[in-house]
């Protein structure tokens, strides 16, 4: 089966009514597409609670490929806020706990930078 999706479902304007709060959009994306990129998960490691609620915002056969953290590729810069890479992957993978649970988790993607000269 193909699936088709966007990278993430909060900055496409043309699925949604104007008036649509910004807490509806997954649902109503949902109605489009059966699958969708997660990239809010690179730039921070999201609560498990933001991922049990667009879990349930979604309908059955939903799937959610999440974008690892930038910590776990190479990407961060600055102060990393984990005390090791274990703590790291560790917060991470409880992160996306609830999608697993759910079987909503289709693929964690991890984007690593081009390599460097």
């Amino acid at each position: 089966m193909v699936r088709i999706g966007l990278a993430g479902w909060g900055d496409h304007s043309d699925l949604y009514e104007r008036s649509l709060p910004a807490r509806d959009k997954l649902k109503a994306y949902s109605r489009y597409f059966s699958l969708v990129e997660v990239d809010s998960s690179f730039y921070a490691v999201q609560s498990p609670a933001n991922f049990e609620r667009w879990a349930g915002d979604t309908p059955d056969g939903f799937a959610f490929v999440v974008k690892a953290y930038q910590g776990m590729t190479g990407h961060s810069r600055g102060n990393n806020p984990f005390e090791d890479a274990d703590h790291m992957f560790q917060a991470f993978r409880e992160s996306v706990e609830p999608l697993r649970e759910a079987g909503k988790l289709k693929a964690v993607l991890f984007q690593y930078p081009p390599e460097s000269i």
